[in-house]
């Protein structure tokens, strides 16, 4: 494919986008174990420099209670809105190759259920830890960084991998420490421009 088919497709704004994602999460500031996350986003390349898009994520997660050395877990989806930079545009005019790697800067709402459950469970198990509220479901507003590396296949299509980190409250996943919860969260993405 020449350099020319693949800049025509990049360089005409606006244009949309959807993404897909399957990957793992961990929250990372207890040593938890990975956890299955998917995403789906929408959004609009804005300029060659920047796209901004809204990305749904999430599925279930895990706590390891290290007393008992059980893993419990709970379900959440993270909304976020994202602002992409792309790192080589921004300092290159006029880059026609094929690898994008684009800073991630955002902003979500977190929702996590199903920690009654995980409570009781902890409880009959015998756990020392503080556990985080015993209502059902947590509320969260987090902050997100993140890098994503794109392949561009063809003016339709890229490949990719991308990886966040979103701090998030400290009863996110379901324990008391009092520092903020940190979610890794990486995936391999598709996504069909439009």
């Amino acid at each position: 494919m020449s350099a020319q088919y693949v800049s025509k497709r990049i360089d005409t704004y606006p244009y949309g986008f959807v993404q897909v994602g399957v990957g793992a999460s961990t929250e990372v500031s207890n040593n938890n174990p990975l956890s299955p996350s998917f995403s789906l986003a929408v959004g609009a390349g804005i300029s060659k420099e920047a796209s901004a898009r809204l990305q749904v994520t999430g599925l279930k997660q895990k706590t390891h209670f290290a007393s008992v050395d059980k893993n419990l877990d709970f379900n959440y989806v993270n909304i976020n809105a994202d602002v992409l930079f792309n790192i080589i545009n921004i300092f290159k005019a006029h880059y026609y190759g094929k690898i994008h790697p684009s800073l991630i800067v955002g902003v979500g709402y977190d929702y996590g259920w199903g920690y009654d459950e995980m409570f009781q469970t902890a409880k009959n198990y015998g756990v020392t830890e503080k556990i985080g509220s015993q209502y059902d479901c947590v509320h969260a507003v987090n902050l997100r960084t993140g890098l994503l590396v794109d392949y561009i296949i063809n003016k339709d299509w890229n490949v990719g991998i991308e990886g966040t980190v979103a701090m998030l409250n400290d009863d996110f996943n379901g324990r008391i420490r009092d520092k903020n919860d940190k979610l890794l969260n990486v995936q391999a993405v598709l996504t069909y421009k439009f």
